[in-house]
């Protein structure tokens, strides 16, 4: 019924029913049991639990941050990949919380999350998901500065784990330079007020089967000077969560490729919703 009146012969039957609040130890017990972390799991939800809390409390409340069970669902499956090539269970633990905060925090958070971390997981320690990235970056882009070497380091290391990416900067060259090195491809849209239609029907489904036909393939989506971006990205949500599929307005459904990873590349967080933010794996190029 929306926001309309409810007739008052309807209260009986329906006030009674209460909402639940989640019971979040269990349920990110449960996720790293299934990501193969064994009785290490137990003992490591309680400090994953206050670590999360604890970031929430005492960050910003900057717009690029996200502290939900997607947030926490990509912390586990992040986890559970770095505990299947041989980190120590705490170690995986920061080094996903690295990963996952770090490329996106104002300085002054990040020496929030700094002290959360050292509290919750004493003597843990970040090890990178892959050192060879780095080591091909750096020989293939030798002039780069650090911070351009770490910031690629965090978007590659992000879209082993997430299919969705936001950037947030002006400039697609990084994003091109991680892909160059990758050996894949790129394409790069940005969205027309008036024409999307075609943009959904005829350029998303064509990079889709781009994606398909390589081994690795990246679309970077960019903003516009007006809204019209976000309202068009916000029509991708279906593609950006874990559905992974293009509904098209002919009723077609065209699943993402497993080789493809898409980014937005935007600055005005003013105009993303929550629901956007949620679905990203976010690196902040502004900082």
């Amino acid at each position: 019924m929306g926001r309309s009146f409810v007739p008052m012969k309807y209260y009986e039957d329906y006030s009674k029913l209460t909402m639940v609040y989640p019971d979040y130890p269990l349920i990110y017990q449960v996720m790293m049991h299934n990501e193969g972390l064994g009785l290490a799991a137990d003992d490591l939800t309680h400090p994953f639990i206050n670590s999360m809390n604890s970031l929430k409390a005492k960050c910003s409340k900057a717009p690029q941050y996200d502290f939900g069970l997607r947030c926490g669902k990509s912390l586990t499956r992040h986890i559970g990949a770095l505990n299947r090539v041989g980190a120590a269970p705490a170690d995986s633990v920061v080094t996903a919380f690295d990963a996952n905060f770090s490329s996106m925090m104002t300085k002054e958070d990040k020496a929030v999350f700094d002290a959360v971390m050292a509290e919750n997981f004493p003597g843990a320690k970040v090890c990178p998901m892959d050192s060879d990235f780095a080591a091909k970056f750096a020989s293939a882009h030798p002039d780069a500065s650090d911070f351009t070497k770490q910031r690629a380091q965090q978007i590659y290391s992000k879209s082993q784990i997430r299919h969705s990416l936001w950037v947030m900067g002006t400039e697609s060259k990084i994003i091109e330079d991680v892909v160059g090195v990758l050996g894949g491809s790129c394409s790069v849209i940005e969205p027309e007020m008036d024409d999307l239609n075609t943009f959904y029907n005829i350029n998303m489904k064509a990079e889709f089967l781009k994606g398909a036909s390589c081994d690795c393939h990246w679309l970077i989506i960019k903003e516009k000077s007006d809204t019209i971006w976000a309202i068009a990205y916000e029509l991708m949500n279906s593609v950006t969560d874990d559905n992974k599929k293009l509904n098209l307005s002919t009723n077609e459904i065209v699943p993402l490729p497993a080789s493809m990873r898409i980014v937005l590349l935007a600055t005005k967080t003013e105009t993303m919703t929550p629901a956007m933010i949620s679905r990203h794996g976010v690196i902040n190029m502004t900082q």
